[in-house]
């Protein structure tokens, strides 16, 4: 599928009635030779050398590469996509889906929703427990639900809410809520901020609550890490991954 500048979507090339017939034609008798479904390797690059910056909308080109020779499959649409670093790393995200998978949680809470990765790892471990329900909140929304972010059948498991916190945790739907057995923390990077998350979820916990906190290794956000040093309420994991996961085992 080709796309133009503004992602609207263009003919289907391949599927073309008589394009097609021609190479189904040509594939007769070529044995592992279906020559529009090709095996080459695909690599997306920037289309110019703008400077990564977070929030640049950047413009990319779609290459193929066949015995050594590349083509660009975008050319002449361009894809355009937004730089984005605020958003867990792929080794979180299936730690998130297998932990959530494992303890099965009912209630949970997410601070930090951002462009939905770290939802979409929680939902994917919830799944498997449809009985379970994710709350996630952030001051901006990014189309969580219409952004392709969350698949179809994940879309009743979650409530997002929007607002700024801690004001977000007075107002409906967060202030009532109770027994959270699960949380993620990744919103305010300040250690006041995430002070007031934990303590929040300490308040409207169930008897058993796992906390996982983002970022506690991180040079950039240096309160994080600070702050969960000097944590001594409960017990802390702190693990390895791109930038720290602390999890807090409250009972």
């Amino acid at each position: 599928m080709s796309i133009n500048s503004d992602n609207q979507e263009m003919e289907h090339t391949i599927d073309h009635p008589d394009l097609k017939q021609e190479l189904e034609d040509y594939s007769q008798g070529k044995e592992n030779k279906v020559l529009h479904e090709s095996q080459a390797i695909m690599k997306i690059l920037p289309a110019n050398n703008t400077p990564l910056q977070h929030g640049n909308i950047m413009e990319f080109k779609m290459l193929k590469e066949l015995n050594g020779y590349w083509s660009d499959c975008m050319f002449p649409y361009k894809m355009k996509g937004q730089y984005v670093e605020w958003g867990v790393d792929e080794q979180t995200a299936g730690f998130l889906t297998g932990i959530v998978g494992m303890l099965r949680p009912q209630v949970l809470l997410e601070t930090g929703t951002n462009r939905g990765r770290s939802t979409r790892a929680i939902l994917d471990g919830l799944v498997e427990n449809p009985t379970g329900h994710l709350w996630t909140v952030d001051m901006q929304d990014y189309g969580l639900f219409v952004s392709g972010a969350l698949e179809e059948n994940q879309h009743d498991l979650v409530t997002q809410v929007l607002g700024k916190l801690p004001g977000a945790f007075i107002a409906e739907p967060l202030k009532d809520l109770v027994d959270i057995d699960f949380a993620f923390i990744d919103a305010g990077h300040k250690g006041e901020q995430l002070r007031q998350d934990i303590e929040f979820v300490d308040a409207h916990r169930a008897d058993e609550c796992w906390v996982i906190v983002h970022d506690t290794k991180s040079e950039w956000w240096d309160e994080i890490p600070k702050f969960m040093r000097e944590y001594t309420k409960y017990p802390v994991i702190s693990m390895r991954s791109m930038n720290g996961t602390d999890m807090i085992w409250m009972k």
